[in-house]
């Protein structure tokens, strides 16, 4: 892979976006974590000219509307990994609701280019920041467009997490039961449904 990105490479840390991606997809595949944040990161400094005339951060936040869409997913997974809420929320808002639309759009519906993992990415920032009525909605949204039966039964126990939240116990249940119809073996929804059958 490496020296996939030296005979592709542009300028120092600077490669076409396809080579890019493929190689932070392969470092993450390889459980080389640190790597991949690296080289992803500088990549969008030669690419975007990030941190010259700002923080590199906002200068991330301020270049989104020029970034292909797989590199803001990575950019929010990286700020996830490290704990930054606000920027992770920038990021997959921006992918999630912004991407692929005109710059009039304001709505609420996922973006058809958005992965779905991010959509569930965005939910679980909302619930854990407060926001359960907006997590709720684009679970929602997110369980409806997923396409196999593992990820909607993922998406259908954190749904169940959030009514639980809200002392919603029936929508808590029904929840459950349909993750389980949808994946028998989602051992954290069989726990959780046991608690209110108690």
């Amino acid at each position: 892979m490496y020296r996939v990105l030296e005979r592709n490479a542009l300028a120092a840390d600077l490669y076409p976006p396809e080579i890019a991606q493929y190689a932070v997809h392969t470092l993450l595949r390889l459980d080389r974590y640190s790597e991949a944040k690296d080289m992803f990161l500088k990549y969008l400094a030669a690419r975007y000219k990030l941190g010259t005339e700002r923080d590199f951060e906002e200068d991330l936040v301020l270049s989104l509307r020029n970034m292909d869409l797989w590199e803001a997913e990575y950019a929010a997974y990286f700020a996830a990994r490290e704990r930054e809420t606000d920027l992770t929320k920038r990021l997959y808002e921006y992918a999630v609701y912004e991407s692929g639309f005109s710059d009039s759009y304001s709505g609420t519906e996922i973006s058809p280019a958005a992965a779905t993992q991010s959509a569930v990415n965005l939910a679980m920032i909302y619930s854990s920041t407060g926001n359960k009525d907006k997590a709720l909605e684009l679970y929602g949204r997110a369980q409806s467009r997923a396409s196999d039966n593992f990820l909607k039964s993922e998406i259908m126990y954190r749904l169940a997490c959030v009514y639980d939240a809200k002392k919603e116990e029936a929508a808590a249940v029904k929840s459950l039961e349909y993750c389980l119809y949808l994946n028998p073996g989602n051992g954290k929804a069989r726990l959780l449904l046991q608690k209110f059958r108690k």
